[in-house]
C-alpha cells in the first residue's frame, strides 16, 4: 500500500514520536480496541463534547465514540461534563439577554423557570395526587318533541 494511502493513526492525543499505547481487548468480543479511552477523552475535550467532530479527529464514525461513552464511565463523564458546561453557557447568555430587557428571553424564562409562579402558556389540570381527572358524562333523555299545533 503506498505511504499516502495508509490509514493515519491520530497523534493528537499522545504527541508525535510517542510510543503507541497498549490496546486493551474490547469487553466480550476478544478484539483489540482501535483507540484508547484516553484518546477518545482527549478528542471529546478538544471538540467540547461534540461527538461527530471528535470522531472525525480520531478517524472513526460517530457511533464508535458513542459506543465508548456507553462502555466506559470516563468517556461518558467527559461527555456529560461538556454538555453541562454548554448548558451553563446558554444559561449565562439567557441571563445577559434578560438583563438587557430582551422580551422574548424574558417570556421564555418566565414560561420555564417561572412556571411555578403561574407564568405558563397553558394550565394542566390533574386529579388528586397528580392522577388523571375522572370525568363522567351523563346523557339525559331527549325532551319530547314540541307539538307543532301549539
Amino acid at each position: 500500500m503506498p505511504e499516502e494511502n495508509k490509514p493515519q493513526t491520530p497523534t493528537r492525543a499522545r504527541g508525535k514520536g510517542a510510543p503507541a499505547p497498549a490496546r486493551k481487548r474490547v469487553p466480550g468480543s476478544g478484539r483489540k480496541q482501535r483507540y484508547t479511552v484516553d484518546e477518545v477523552v482527549a478528542a471529546l475535550r478538544e471538540s467540547r463534547g461534540l461527538v461527530a467532530p471528535a470522531a472525525r479527529s480520531l478517524g472513526c464514525d460517530w457511533g464508535t465514540v458513542s459506543r465508548y461513552a456507553k462502555r466506559y464511565a470516563k468517556v461518558a463523564s467527559v461527555l456529560e461534563e461538556a454538555r453541562e458546561t454548554l448548558l451553563d453557557e446558554a444559561e449565562g447568555s439567557l441571563r445577559t439577554l434578560v438583563r438587557a430587557f430582551d422580551g422574548e428571553s424574558i417570556r421564555f424564562l418566565l414560561r420555564t423557570v417561572g412556571r411555578h409562579r403561574g407564568y405558563i402558556d397553558r394550565r394542566e389540570i390533574t386529579g388528586p395526587g397528580g392522577n388523571p381527572v375522572d370525568i363522567r358524562v351523563e346523557f339525559l333523555p331527549a325532551p319530547p318533541p314540541a307539538d307543532p299545533q301549539e
